[in-house]
């Protein structure tokens, strides 16, 4: 098979190879990996993206074409006939074009590939986060009626291709609507990713650990807030890893919240940056005792409760999204109805107290995630390409 690649991650040339963002790199390669040839239709970085490309691509049969420098989404949506143009050209050269998406030019992109050839891959909705949006209200309110007209015109592609989800309440939404649908789990994991222990939280400090994007809607500030009710009880520290989005602000944000909250104890949240998926990601999650993914908004589900699990770290997460469809409560991970920092707490409390249980989710999780690597996942995902109905 000829396969085609697009979502807007950049990606950048470099003399010595082709360097993308470290989840989407892992996630190309176990792609190429078992088809005749990959073909990366992706924007190239522009300044402040140059830093996030931390991973090399190691497959000998990716070819890259180019869409032009990565822009702002309107630029993308009022330009689009440019950016599409190298596919158009390419289309012929190629068996199937997987689509990560939401990505801004997918409407773009079907007009000019025809259905039979469009997979997509849906991770999430823009429309579900654009409200915690930290920026103008006027400007918030814009984005929200695009991210509804994006997910509008997003819907009638959907209704003519093969769909693959990451959630189940994604595939519960589009079961009926997609000519054909199936659920996979995105993940960064290798066979060589796993490392066993016992129990965790048997230390003097327990150290918790968010990773992932740097966004007020993940629940660090209830997590932060958390923190602050069992000091008196616990040594504790928050480690935060991962990036804001260029422009955000929401570092800056997490920061100057943490010192409102915790005052003297502030620094006791400690941000190490974004690491690289693998061994030094990895090396992060040993270190800690309990992760936390306290979402405010849908899920489709984080592939870093599974990079935990995976390090035998016990998981914190909110009820959102496929999260409780993949998950049991108190059997693989501790499961949250609502995010507010009594049960955020609560629930750090438990599992620091409750050595049986805490064991448990360790033991439970690290049996559960074993079949979820990058080989198997792409390996579905490729037989469910290929399948004729």
């Amino acid at each position: 098979m000829k396969l085609g690649f697009h979502y807007h991650i950049p990606l950048e040339q470099k003399e010595d190879g082709l360097y993308v963002s470290g989840f989407i790199g892992l996630f190309i390669d176990s792609l190429a990996e078992i088809v005749e040839e990959l073909t990366l239709f992706l924007h190239t970085p522009s300044e402040k993206h140059i830093g996030q490309m931390d991973y090399k691509l190691t497959q000998k049969n990716i070819k890259f074409v180019s869409l032009g420098m990565h822009t702002s989404i309107p630029k993308r949506e009022i330009f689009s006939k440019r950016y599409v143009q190298p596919i158009k050209d390419n289309v012929n050269n190629i068996d199937y074009l997987l689509i990560r998406s939401p990505t801004p030019i997918l409407p773009a992109i079907a007009k000019v590939v025809p259905f039979s050839k469009i997979i997509l891959l849906i991770v999430g909705y823009y429309h579900e986060s654009s409200h915690e949006l930290q920026i103008p209200f006027p400007r918030k309110q814009i984005v929200r009626l695009w991210s509804w007209w994006y997910t509008y015109r997003q819907t009638k592609v959907v209704r003519k291709c093969k769909v693959m989800v990451n959630g189940q309440l994604m595939y519960n939404q589009l079961e009926n609507i997609a000519k054909e649908i199936s659920l996979v789990k995105t993940t960064t994991l290798s066979k060589s990713s796993f490392h066993y222990r016992k129990d965790t939280c048997t230390e003097d400090v327990v150290r918790l650990i968010y990773t992932g994007r740097i966004d007020p809607a993940k629940g660090i500030e209830e997590m932060m807030e958390a923190m602050n009710i069992l000091l008196p009880k616990y040594n504790l520290e928050l480690h935060l890893v991962g990036w804001e989005e260029p422009g955000s602000g929401n570092l800056k944000f997490i920061l100057d919240r943490s010192v409102e909250i915790l005052g003297k104890n502030s620094d006791k949240v400690i941000y190490h940056g974004k690491k690289k998926i693998g061994e030094e990601l990895n090396s992060m999650y040993r270190q800690s005792d309990i992760y936390l993914v306290c979402s405010r908004n849908s899920e489709g589900f984080p592939r870093t409760i599974w990079e935990a699990m995976s390090q035998c770290t016990p998981v914190i997460a909110s009820k959102k999204g496929s999260i409780p469809f993949f998950l049991t409560h108190k059997e693989s991970a501790f499961l949250l109805e609502s995010v507010n920092k009594e049960n955020v707490s609560d629930a750090i409390d438990t599992i620091i107290s409750n050595s049986e249980l805490r064991k448990n989710i360790i033991h439970n999780a690290y049996e559960l995630v074993q079949e979820n690597t990058l080989d198997v996942q792409a390996r579905r995902m490729i037989d469910f390409i290929e399948k004729e109905k």
